[in-house]
């Protein structure tokens, strides 16, 4: 007998070859655990077994019956394959049809007893199954049998509890997974229960206190349940367990990476009060408080011994690039005793770099520190005094390994092997989300000193892992809340109205239908109203649907992607349960 471990190939399930592995691997399952991390969205309910007489039209329904009869014949004109079944209980007959689905008669043949679960319709005055799940029992020859009537009305089984446990796509609640184009759900429920009936004993993540005192479920009692519930309530414990799991390691990283960094040795940099005085009288404008008191404690930070990881957060036009560039020259300011050091700003797009450029030239005309602009089109340089040209790159990457441009402004391109700055001290990343987290680090790693790098990043408060955790744990609890006193079933409005009172008791502020403005070249084009702003960082969209599809998704996607916000929540009050999905825009849709 095989027993599975987390870390074995897909490819050690009996089943899995050439035809199911490039369809595993656009689901990005390669190893046991992506297959058993693969959770369901959604659960059918085909727990409840009826009588071929009670059936109503419309409604899904679970049948329990033997095929009597089993035919395939061809459509011309549709050029359909199509296979009519007749099966029945002690009760009726009821038809069963599928469509383009041949295969099925080497699998339900005359006297075949099964599962039939699927919804009713009615054609040419008859009812039917049309495309049904079907799950195989037994076969027999005689097709006389009889089934008892429990105290309900429903049919007793005809498996033993035991035979019961086993099936996997009918007569229980019934996972529906992400699927991919040749790979259903009922593959992946295939491939899913031998791997949970001979699974090793998992790892444990969460301290014994942490599950005793929560009430969590054991995690090889939590993987089973949220594949292969019996009830609704065991699905929700167990994503109740793996939701607060999540959260846990994401704030253990965090706090890990808080230590690692207070850790790391960076330069010491002494404030020059009176050059600072110099930079802000030549403004043409008085910085406002706020730009004040922020660049105050990026200076101050510069003083530590330690690298700063700072947020840098504001609307388009409040002054973040001033804040920013006043540091960088301050930084890159030299004197008889140290050498000026020098600062990189990385923008997302050519426009935005060009945009920064522009912006120093505009506020900062005196500096002879040279400042350079490099992207994937364009090299230029600044060296004050109204000096500036366009630039050759090597001359200019020369320059910038040299020393000699102490302020460098540009796109991906600064990133290229070719580019090693003599002494980076300070980092700015516009608009970090559109960047990776390998491409941040790799910029402030590109230098010839040993210290460790300071920056700031604008528009980022942390890496996307660790993404607002505390906050979206007060939205989880807010959102169970008001699925505990009102169920399921209602309207989205009523859901909207119960979070309103919820947040609320938890003092977070939000806004509701807030106007967020769509821009494209710097032009507004529209307007955005998600359901909710939670305390101006997270966006939070309700849905009451019988599930979440691609249009939901996308409609998330389109919220963060045209605004300044870097997290979404979309909840969906379902039929069966909530379903709440999370959605950070950095590398591609979650």
């Amino acid at each position: 007998m095989t027993i599975f471990k987390l870390q074995d190939s897909i490819e050690e399930i009996k089943g899995v070859g050439q035809k199911f592995l490039p369809k595993l691997k656009k689901l990005e399952i390669k190893i046991i655990k992506d297959l058993l991390w693969h959770f369901p969205f959604r659960y059918d309910d085909f727990s409840k077994i009826s009588k071929i007489a009670d059936v109503k039209i419309n409604e899904p329904v679970v049948i329990q019956a033997i095929v009597k009869e089993i035919k395939i014949h061809r459509t011309w004109k549709r050029r359909m394959i199509i296979v009519d079944a007749l099966i029945g209980d002690n009760t009726g007959n009821i038809g069963a049809v599928w469509f383009n689905q041949p295969f099925i008669l080497n699998v339900l043949k005359k006297g075949t007893m099964a599962n039939f679960a699927g919804k009713t319709v009615v054609s040419k005055n008859k009812i039917y199954l049309s495309n049904p799940v079907y799950e195989v029992i037994y076969t027999q020859t005689n097709t006389d049998y009889t089934q008892t009537d429990t105290e309900d009305g429903q049919y007793e089984s005809a498996l033993s509890p035991y035979e019961s446990e086993s099936l996997k796509h009918t007569g229980r609640l019934v996972p529906v997974y992400p699927e991919t184009r040749g790979l259903t759900s009922k593959a992946i429920r295939f491939l899913i229960k031998p791997v949970l009936d001979n699974l090793e004993k998992l790892p444990e993540l969460l301290p014994k206190e942490v599950i005793k005192e929560n009430k969590f479920l054991e995690i090889n009692q939590a993987i089973r349940y949220i594949h292969f519930p019996e009830n609704f309530q065991q699905a929700q414990d167990a994503k109740k367990r793996f939701a607060f799991e999540d959260l846990f390691l994401l704030q253990l990283n965090n706090i890990k990476q808080r230590l690692s960094l207070s850790r790391e040795k960076s330069f010491s940099f002494k404030v020059d009060i009176d050059y600072l005085k110099e930079l802000i009288s030549h403004l043409p404008f008085e910085l406002t408080k706020a730009q004040k008191k922020t660049l105050w404690e990026i200076l101050q930070d510069f003083q530590k011994s330690y690298p700063m990881n700072r947020l840098l957060q504001g609307d388009v036009g409040s002054g973040k690039t001033i804040v920013a560039g006043l540091a960088a020259l301050m930084i890159s300011k030299s004197s008889r005793f140290v050498l000026g050091k020098q600062s990189a700003f990385m923008a997302p797009t050519e426009i935005l770099a060009q945009q920064h450029y522009k912006t120093f030239l505009k506020f900062f005309p005196d500096f002879k520190g040279g400042i350079g602009l490099i992207t994937s089109g364009e090299a230029r340089i600044f060296y004050g005094d109204g000096l500036e040209a366009k630039a050759k790159k090597n001359e200019l990457v020369k320059k910038i390994i040299s020393g000699e441009i102490k302020i460098i402004i540009g796109t991906h391109a600064l990133i290229q092997k070719n580019i090693v700055f003599s002494d980076l001290a300070f980092v700015v990343v516009d608009e970090q989300h559109r960047f990776g987290i390998s491409q941040r680090a790799k910029l402030a790693a590109q230098t010839n000193t040993d210290y460790t790098r300071t920056y700031t990043e604008e528009n980022n408060s942390k890496d996307s892992e660790l993404l607002y955790g505390d906050l979206t744990y007060k939205i989880r609890g807010a959102i169970f809340s008001v699925k505990k006193q009102l169920g399921l079933g209602h309207k989205e409005s009523i859901y909207q109205k119960a979070l309103e009172e919820e947040f609320k008791k938890l003092k977070l502020s939000f806004e509701k239908e807030k106007s967020i403005s769509i821009t494209y070249s710097g032009k507004k084009i529209g307007i955005y109203r998600p359901d909710f702003i939670v305390e101006d960082k997270i966006i939070l969209e309700i849905k009451a649907l019988p599930f979440i599809g691609r249009f939901e998704k996308n409609q998330i996607w389109h919220y963060l992607k045209g605004s300044n916000y870097e997290l979404a929540l979309l909840v969906n009050f379902g039929r069966n349960d909530i379903d709440i999905k999370r959605f950070i825009y950095n590398d591609g849709l979650y």
